[in-house]
């Protein structure tokens, strides 16, 4: 199992169109979910080629023409990828990915996993750029509750004020949202997303999606 050590990187001064977005790690939820040290652990020993071996289906979200028998995907910005898993291939129960979203806007990163239904886990968003390290976005949830969320590299925790995720417990869903600049001090380009999802406690895997897809930003 391959591993991965952790980052430390600030990112200061102001960024248009992001100035509203919660600081990171603020949350006052009563239940205190803030990540800690095992999740910090959990992240750092994922790889990518560890446990489940099968890819999620792609759809990029431009028009794309295919080959014959192919059709157009559906419109919309060039940032965008949609990366949909089948439901109920987890594995021992936990959250089960149905799709991950990821805009790769110019000035703000936003990235939204769903789930068949709300219950605890452990959420690891791994965004890969070329000639690049990996980042991960890690947030640790309870059922019913919302959760906090911290940006990692090989080295350790990223500092990153704009970062934030939000739970939407009805829908099964989280959306993490976090200024460009935070990710390699926003030079980079275009992103490849994996959506990992462990054990709350155990840190066992339980469900991946990923693509071999890069989408530009824009």
């Amino acid at each position: 199992m391959a591993e991965h050590r952790l980052c430390k990187a600030g990112v200061r001064g102001s960024i248009p169109l992001v100035s509203t977005l919660r600081p990171a790690l603020t949350s006052s939820c009563p239940h205190r979910a803030a990540v800690d040290d095992r999740t910090t652990r959990w992240a750092l020993a994922y790889s990518p080629a560890m446990t489940l071996r099968r890819f999620a289906s792609v759809a990029l979200s431009i028009p794309l023409a295919l080959g014959i028998g192919g059709a157009l995907a559906p419109a919309a910005s060039a940032a965008e990828l949609t990366i949909t898993d089948p439901s109920r291939d987890n594995v021992k129960g936990g959250l089960d990915i149905v799709s991950g979203v990821l805009n790769n806007d110019d000035y703000v990163l936003s990235t939204t996993v769903s789930f068949r239904k709300d219950t605890n886990g452990t959420v690891i968003v791994g965004l890969k750029a070329r000639d690049r390290g990996l980042l991960r976005l890690v947030s640790r949830h309870r059922a019913g509750e919302a959760g906090s969320a911290v940006l990692l590299n090989r080295k350790g925790r990223v500092a990153c004020e704009t970062l934030d995720v939000t739970w939407d417990n009805s829908a099964a869903s989280a959306t993490f949202t976090l200024a460009s600049a935070c990710l390699w001090k926003g030079n980079y380009g275009a992103l490849r997303p994996w959506y990992l999802i462990e054990g709350l406690r155990s840190g066992h895997d339980i469900d991946i999606a990923r693509t071999k897809t890069f989408v530009a930003r824009g």
